[in-house]
């Protein structure tokens, strides 16, 4: 009977490599054929090869040709097939393809051009990246990401065995590959086990072992590709008597992903297609182990305390290398590559977000897409659903932007009581057919902005709705005069500081063309942006940056969301164009007020809607400071801003605010200039200000207390304002005032908790410093930036390359060094390791005794991490006394809410957490949290970490409405600040798991402590007690379910 390829609702595409012949290592024959006979099995099941068939011997170049062109060819909803066959290696915790030209050309003594074979250090410009290609094959949004890399062949780098350890001895790299880190979505298939060698094929066989068993099984109809994964590691392992395995690892979030789907000719009638998005679930594949009766958490919630400010030696010249910006000027440029394998997030882009929610939603559907299209014109980041659950749950996913949401009436009647009250959704739209009828039930729900029969009617009460979200997108600190100056508002203190960077930053060209590359990533589906991108490449030199700034465009959208919610990332990305409006701004300025010492005042307005909490905050802050931090737009034309603040609030969570500012030119701390003559709109009396713009605060009046509307006077400070002074010293002071431009800027992002920006910024500071005591400091920041995102591994080669160095050039009790110890001791004690962490700890402590003063904090951070090591080993009398002495010292020494004193509380808390004392407990996590949200940005780690513990505690009470609600808000941080394969975020999962199980829902708890498992088993060595207490609840609760 014959049969026939069901016809997909999506495209299958695939890009195939095959290099059996290289320049410079083992030819492998059978590479070829297995690239070729993939090639035609995939063809056969109705896949769509790139170029028509594999890619044969293809060249660096070549590849990375190919690898753009595939990924631009991938649309939403494509299934995506990538396979390899050929060499490949780790190097320094990353994958790497090899291709044919594995050489680099090299000058001898008689200027002849000799090849010379890659070392691991030419790896990342002559090879390709493994995790690149996940990455950016994942940032298309294809429905399955599937990896197969048939390349873990012996393949050996001329200097494998020439780097040694700090103890002389050779560094081994491992052969083969390292496990790799996943999307959600995803499937990877190594043709073996991380660090082993695959085989190349029997003699005379014409495929490699893996690939041979693959084709066998890749046709088989209507099966899951697990289901044919395990069919091929079968056969594998059966036909190598275990000595190959293969190497499966997934995120999937469907059932039934099937790479042939068929059915009979005559059953087609019956068996109709069943889509795959109805069968959608998180799926997360993982493996389990033995039961505990009770649910284990991770309970070691521990806040390390690090050598922040690694001291230099004083003496040798180069020591102040980095004290002056000139001596790196200009940073090379960050890669398109890493560029392209961020994920690029367009909740980033702008403040507003829209979800449309009706059951009839098809992007097949021409009306459908017409209207998408129409959308996005106004907010460019548009999600659908069908289901009201899985809306539901996205929105409460959303932390930094307002939700503005259209629904069907049918769905509308049931979803809108039970989203109304989240704070994130700002307004709601009525999309039906019997207006009238709707209005009534509509009219109860004041988010509801009206209800409405036709999609062009939306997108006009949309702008509307947007605009005045973007309006009050504006962050805003606020600063009492009787504040104490450790008790600043983070974002009051970062804000300046960026600005201050970012001026003395000197930005180039390529600065501007990376920012283009990326604005055309972000925007790739939106026409209308792509061409306000375009305009901006072509044309940016001959219009003004106030131009720019003022036109309706993702400029002005992105910058403001950027600073509201400190995203270093794009702060950093615009920071050519940040520079460039402040510079015509104060431009503006010098021509308008030039020589007014006359004193004569003047009054803007801004119009602004404030959250009842900071509204309130305000009010009690009278008299105080307070702090713009995005560039503001005012206007001298009151009734213009008054109507904007009168406008029906349908928000109750907001109250309407008139600010009334009066400015004097003199002496100004801010530039600013009238800019109707300048602006894209030519709006009569703007007056444009530079960012992070501060007013005394005055009275505040209410105007209408019944529709919430008050007016709020201030007046520009100026630089004779003591309390500014006293202000702007402080806070150079706490962040790095000895160095400048990029490397500043690194420090400071790290401060902030945005670690992968600030590894950025020193891989590039790296590749242009020769100086040996400058390459430590930088190794220190890079094994930092490592540590702070669970890769324990890379950040222990980093610590261990520069305490190498410094053991090489500073006496042996130099601080430099005690510094190194205690960050390696760090390392091992996140590993597990916790000998080899007590031993380099100790080794600090020793070191810091002979150098500094007995209440030092440096000693209380070595004390600290002493007492965590043995809380982790079970010593809690030991434990216990080395927190104590670490407690005792930040209080003497620190600042009441400096961060390293929060991490001493927290670690108390967690001491007690061990020895079941849970009152006591929760008070030093409170307090560690209380001087987190003080002295930390919203979003760093170690707020989730103070989040974590209190959840822990109340879930042991037996409270466990309040321990769910903190883990949420522990897991919620963490998605945002940490990799996805953090150790940290496998924590939270499974903590948040065992609350469900301990309330009864076992379905959630379950899906709780897959995740868990998967990602402890990217994070944790295999005998890691953590990852062995989250296989066993997940194996206990799939006993219950």
């Amino acid at each position: 009977m014959a049969t026939s390829i069901i016809p997909d609702s999506r495209r299958k595409l695939a890009l195939v490599i095959g290099i059996g012949n290289y320049a410079t290592a083992t030819d492998l024959p059978n590479a070829i054929n297995d690239a070729e006979a993939i090639s035609s099995a995939l063809k056969s099941i109705g896949f769509i090869l790139h170029e028509g068939g594999p890619k044969l011997n293809p060249t660096c170049k070549e590849i990375r040709h190919a690898l753009v062109d595939f990924e631009h060819s991938i649309e939403v909803g494509d299934m995506i097939l990538f396979y390899y066959a050929g060499h490949g290696i780790q190097w320094e915790g990353q994958n790497y393809l090899i291709p044919s030209d594995n050489f680099k050309k090299e000058t001898n003594d008689v200027n002849s051009i000799k090849k010379v074979q890659l070392s691991g250090s030419d790896l990342k410009l002559h090879a390709i990246n493994a995790q690149d290609v996940h990455n950016n094959i994942h940032n298309r949004r294809p429905f399955v990401t599937m990896l197969f890399l048939d390349c873990c062949r012996t393949y050996d780098l001329p200097d494998q065995q020439l780097q040694l350890n700090v103890r002389g001895k050779p560094i081994n790299h491992p052969h083969g590959l390292k496990a790799m880190s996943l999307k959600a979505g995803s499937l990877i298939v190594f043709a073996c086990a991380p660090g082993t060698a695959a085989y190349d094929g029997k003699v005379g066989e014409t495929n490699g072992l893996f690939t041979k068993h693959l084709l066998k099984h890749i046709k088989t109809p209507n099966e899951d590709i697990r289901m044919v994964l395990a069919d091929v590691t079968d056969g594998v392992m059966e036909e190598s008597k275990s000595q190959q395995i293969p190497h499966v690892t997934s995120i999937l979030r469907h059932k039934n992903i099937c790479l042939y789907n068929h059915i009979s000719d005559s059953n087609q009638s019956a068996h109709p297609t069943t889509s795959a998005s109805a069968l959608s679930e998180n799926a997360t594949t993982s493996y389990q182990l033995s039961l505990k009766s009770k649910p284990r958490t991770a309970g070691q919630v521990k806040f390390k305390t690090f050598a922040l400010k690694v001291r230099r030696n004083k003496n040798p010249p180069a020591a102040a290398a980095f004290g002056n910006a000139k001596h790196l000027e200009p940073v090379s440029s960050f890669s398109t590559s890493t560029t392209a394998s961020r994920h690029i997030n367009t909740q980033r882009m702008q403040n507003a977000l829209l979800v449309w929610l009706d059951n009839n939603i098809s992007e097949d559907n021409a009306d459908c897409n017409n209207i998408i299209k129409q959308l996005k014109h106004v907010i460019n980041n548009v999600n659908m659903f069908t289901d009201d659950e899985e809306c539901i749950e996205f929105i409460q996913t959303i932390i930094d932007n307002k939700v503005c949401m259209i629904t069907s009436a049918t769905l509308g009647q049931h979803i809108v009581p039970r989203l109304h009250d989240i704070s994130q959704v700002d307004s709601i739209f009525i999309f039906c057919n019997n207006q009238e009828w709707h209005k009534q039930w509509a009219k109860d729900w004041p988010k509801i902005k009206g209800v409405f029969t036709d999609i062009t009617s939306i997108c006009e009460a949309l702008k509307q709705a947007t605009h005045e979200c973007e309006q009050n997108t504006t962050s805003i600190s606020f600063e009492a005069s009787n504040k104490k100056l450790d008790q600043l508002d983070p974002s009051f203190m970062y804000t300046q500081i960026l600005k201050e960077i970012i001026l003395t930053i000197k930005f180039e060209d390529k600065h501007f063309q990376e920012f283009i590359t990326y604005c055309r990533e972000v925007y790739d589906n939106d026409k209308y942006e792509l061409n306000n991108v375009y305009k901006l490449q072509t044309t940016y030199k001959s219009k003004i940056p106030i131009w720019w700034y003022t036109l309706d465009a993702f400029l002005y959208r992105m910058g403001n969301q950027a600073l509201r919610s400190m995203d270093v990332d794009i702060i950093v990305r615009m920071g050519f164009f940040i520079k460039d409006l402040h510079h015509d701004i104060q431009r503006r300025h010098s021509e308008q007020f030039h020589g007014d010492q006359s004193g004569t005042t003047f009054t803007v307005y801004r119009a602004h809607r404030l959250s009842r909490e900071d509204f309130t905050e305000m009010t009690k802050t009278k008299g105080g400071l307070l702090s713009f931090n995005n560039f503001l737009s005012t206007s001298k034309n009151r009734d213009v801003s008054l109507n904007f603040a009168q406008q029906p609030a349908t928000n109750p969570d907001l109250v309407g605010i008139l600010f009334v500012m009066s400015i004097n030119p003199t002496d100004s701390t801010t530039p600013f200039a009238s800019v109707s003559d300048v602006s894209y709109f030519h709006t009569d009396d703007e007056v444009l200000f530079s960012m992070h713009t501060i007013f005394r605060i005055g009275d505040i009046e209410p105007l209408d207390e019944k529709d919430n509307l008050y007016q709020v006077n201030l007046t520009l400070i100026n630089d004779n304002d003591q309390d500014i002074h006293t202000l702007t010293d402080h806070i150079r002071q706490e962040t790095f005032p000895d160095k400048e431009g990029w490397f500043r800027l690194g420090l400071l992002s790290t401060k902030m908790g945005d670690f992968s920006k600030s590894e950025q910024i020193y891989e590039v500071l790296l590749l242009q410093t020769t100086n040996e005591s400058d390459k430590a400091c930088i190794y220190d920041q890079l094994g930092q930036t490592k540590f702070n995102q669970g890769q324990y591994p890379e950040a222990l080669t980093y610590y261990e390359k520069s305490l190498a160095i410094y053991e090489k050039t500073l006496p042996s009790n130099h601080l430099n060094l005690a510094y190194s110890h205690n960050n390696i001791g760090l390392v091992y004690d996140s590993m597990g390791d916790y000998p080899k962490a007590l031993s380099f700890h100790e080794k600090a402590l020793e070191i810091g005794q002979q150098s500094l003063p007995s209440n030092h904090p440096d000693l209380g951070g070595s004390y600290n991490n002493i007492g965590m090591v043995y809380d982790s080993m079970g010593d809690y009398p030991k434990a216990l006394s080395f927190h104590e002495k670490a407690l005792a010292i930040g209080q003497q020494s620190l600042p009441s809410n400096h961060p390293s004193l929060g991490a001493f509380y927290g670690n108390m808390g967690n001491m007690y957490y061990s020895m079941g004392e849970y009152s006591r407990a929760l008070s030093y996590f409170e307090k560690a949290l209380a001087i987190q949200q003080q002295s930390l940005p919203s979003k760093h780690p170690d707020l989730a970490l103070s989040c974590m513990g209190i959840g822990l505690v109340y879930d042991n009470m037996g409270d466990y409405p309040k321990a769910l609600s903190f883990h949420e808000k522990a897991l919620a941080i963490q998605q945002q600040s940490l990799p996805s394969s953090h150790a940290d975020l496998s924590a939270s999962y499974n903590n948040t798991g065992a609350v469900y199980e301990n309330m009864g829902n076992y379905s959630k708890a379950h899906s709780f402590y897959e995740r868990a498992v998967q990602i402890g088993q990217q994070s944790l060595p295999t005998n890691h007690a953590n990852l062995q207490g989250y296989r066993k609840n997940l194996e206990r609760i799939k006993k219950k379910l």
